[in-house]
């Protein structure tokens, strides 16, 4: 019986324990990441869906406005008028709608101002409230989907170490570009020192 074929180094299947026992790169060492480019794009993705958010709240706000409304025409007009339990029912409902309004435009200009930030690498807290807010949108089935996805697209990008050490960077006072660099793998070369002027 012959014995089994060794696999070969050069198969592209086998995991050898050298590759396995790679250790991850130092976040405060520049290197190349290649999750740090989603970042800019996740907070313009949240500033978009914070902009959608709002005008669910500017709908529901009208809702809310327009009952009122049509109470004061429906009481100053010629037909039938309508029992105090029906009147404050509907009261009752245009007050809903506006505390509905209310919280989906704090969810909405929360989302925004993370993403504004974020894309700067500005604030990480603020950005965790920002994916927050993405979650409590998908309370709505107008933004359930996206809500969700970019709840656990933000918790992804937060919690990975080289965005962490990102958002340090710019409370340092580094700007996005110098981060952006910083992780390309071709971190900016210091400047050189000024030559001295020749002896004579």
């Amino acid at each position: 019986m012959s014995e089994p074929i060794p696999p070969s180094p050069s198969n592209p299947y086998v995991v050898s324990a050298a590759s396995t026992a790679a250790p991850a790169p130092d976040p405060q060492v520049p290197h190349y990441s290649s999750i740090l480019p989603q970042v800019p794009v996740y907070s313009i993705l949240l500033m978009v869906h914070g902009g959608l958010v709002l005008l669910l709240g500017l709908a529901l706000g009208g809702f809310a406005a327009v009952i009122p409304i049509g109470l004061s025409f429906e009481e100053g007009g010629n037909g039938a008028e309508m029992d105090d339990q029906d009147r404050m029912m509907m009261y009752v409902v245009a007050i809903g709608y506006g505390v509905m309004a209310a919280g989906t435009i704090v969810i909405a200009l929360v989302q925004f101002w993370a993403g504004w930030r974020g894309y700067r690498f500005r604030n990480r807290v603020l950005a965790f409230c920002g994916v927050g807010a993405a979650f409590l949108s998908s309370l709505s089935c107008y933004c359930a989907p996206t809500g969700i996805a970019l709840g656990i697209w933000g918790l992804i990008l937060l919690l990975n170490p080289d965005i962490k050490h990102a958002f340090e960077l710019a409370e340092d006072g580094m700007s996005r570009q110098q981060i952006m660099r910083f992780y390309s793998g071709t971190p900016t070369a210091p400047a050189a020192a000024p030559a001295s002027p020749p002896s004579f």
